[in-house]
């Protein structure tokens, strides 16, 4: 677990600004505790971290870069299987933002976010015969502790979209 503090505190350096901020939300969020908590995922966390290279890479032969990316995926995946969801990510990335992509990506999330209580027992129907199954049998997304839907929940996950958009030809530019 202690291993895998110091390429996030890395990524963190090269990509952030102000780096200082970074660090404190890194820590008052809680993603400093839960590097103690769940070594596995931030072992597979700082090995998926160091594909962010070529994730934003503007090499010319992107089939290289993807390439180069899908193996570290790859690799990461051995320490835990999760991290294969990241290869998916990179076309969702590589796309120009605010074009009719990141439109019908922002619909799909907030539909699901709208109908999650009607989505996740089918989700975790599925999970059931997967090595994820201890989610769907403890309850955790559907007694009210840990899941669920709400008015607040969904106002805040939409602050960093809704800056996004309006800063969007300024961050353009930069």
């Amino acid at each position: 677990g202690i291993m895998s503090v110091p390429v996030p505190i890395y990524i963190l350096y090269k990509y952030s600004y102000p780096f200082e901020i970074s660090i404190f939300l890194f820590v008052a969020v809680g993603y400093f505790g839960g590097l103690m908590n769940g070594c596995r995922q931030y072992m597979a966390t700082a090995i998926v971290l160091l594909a962010t290279k070529y994730l934003l890479s503007n090499e010319k032969n992107t089939f290289a870069s993807f390439l180069k990316y899908s193996i570290i995926i790859v690799i990461a995946s051995f320490m835990h299987s999760s991290a294969l969801v990241m290869i998916p990510i990179y076309f969702v990335v590589r796309r120009p933002a605010w074009k009719l992509g990141s439109y019908l990506l922002i619909v799909a999330s907030v539909v699901g976010v709208v109908f999650f209580d009607a989505l996740m027992p089918g989700f975790l129907g599925a999970l059931e015969q997967s090595d994820y199954s201890i989610y769907s049998e403890n309850g955790w997304f559907t007694n009210g502790t840990e899941g669920g839907t709400n008015i607040f929940r969904v106002a805040v996950a939409i602050v960093p979209i809704v800056l996004a958009y309006i800063n969007r030809d300024r961050m353009k530019m930069l």
